[in-house]
């Protein structure tokens, strides 16, 4: 069937081989066959690993069902099974595992596969976003800004982006700051769209190229609504920020 394998290959081999994707995910290390299979795999002994998820993921652990999913889209150290890593990583999402959400929304997004469904992956992504994931909110952001995959929504935009930026978002920072900036779902108001730019620019991007790209970006917003405020705008943008920051990024706006 056609489908856009590659990215979601690398995209699984990228985290498994640095070990980060369970480290992240999982969280403290018990006692038990899911995280026994993880030891196993991150150790190279793949095949011990799937033996040991394979039990609790037919049982209905959510967890093992979607680390066999990444061992069998990823292929490293199994042979690459695509239908049978898309099963288990569908019985996963039906149990809300956010990583499970995530992934088979992307996969669902994109229009260059069979799986094409823009309004099943909208719905996974409301899922994760009410567990509180913060991709997903912002993913949910961007979408009802742009409206290419389901109807533009600036109301929901808004409400999605307002909930990844209290957990520190930087693109969903950037993302108020354009919507002020424009009037998009909200009264328009270059002071509020100052802050929100004042606050992405600012960010920790860290090595993140992607991150850094969007700071830039926040950057030369921020400059620009500066000058076209002048002194007294920006001294106001200034405090609105300063008591976000006190406030802990809520209520902001």
């Amino acid at each position: 069937m056609a489908f856009n394998f590659q990215a979601l290959a690398i995209h699984y081999r990228k985290h498994l081989m640095a070990g980060a994707l369970f480290a992240t995910l999982v969280g403290p290390v018990v006692a038990g066959p899911v995280e026994d299979g993880d030891r196993a795999f991150l150790q190279g002994h793949i095949e011990a690993a799937i033996q040991l998820w394979t039990p609790p993921a037919t049982q209905g652990s959510a967890e093992a069902q979607y680390r066999l999913a990444q061992a069998y889209l990823s292929g490293r150290g199994v042979a690459r099974d695509l239908e049978l890593g898309l099963k288990w990583l569908t019985l996963s999402a039906e149990r809300h595992y956010p990583p499970a959400l995530l992934d088979l929304a992307d996969l669902k997004l994109d229009p260059r596969n069979v799986m094409y469904e823009p309004d099943q992956a909208v719905s996974l992504l409301r899922d994760a976003a009410g567990q509180g994931v913060v991709q997903a909110q912002r993913q949910l952001g961007q979408i009802y800004r742009e409206g290419k995959v389901t109807a533009q929504n600036f109301t929901e935009s808004l409400h999605f982006y307002r909930l990844a930026a209290v957990q520190g978002d930087l693109e969903s920072h950037y993302g108020l700051g354009e919507l002020y900036r424009y009037g998009y779902g909200v009264e328009q108001n270059n002071t509020k769209a100052l802050m929100w730019m004042s606050i992405a620019a600012s960010a920790i991007t860290g090595n993140n190229p992607q991150l850094k790209k969007v700071a830039h970006n926040a950057a030369i917003a921020r400059d620009e609504l500066s000058r076209l405020l002048g002194p007294t705008g920006r001294a106001d943008a200034d405090q609105m920020a300063s008591r976000c920051w006190q406030n802990k990024l809520i209520d902001c706006d």
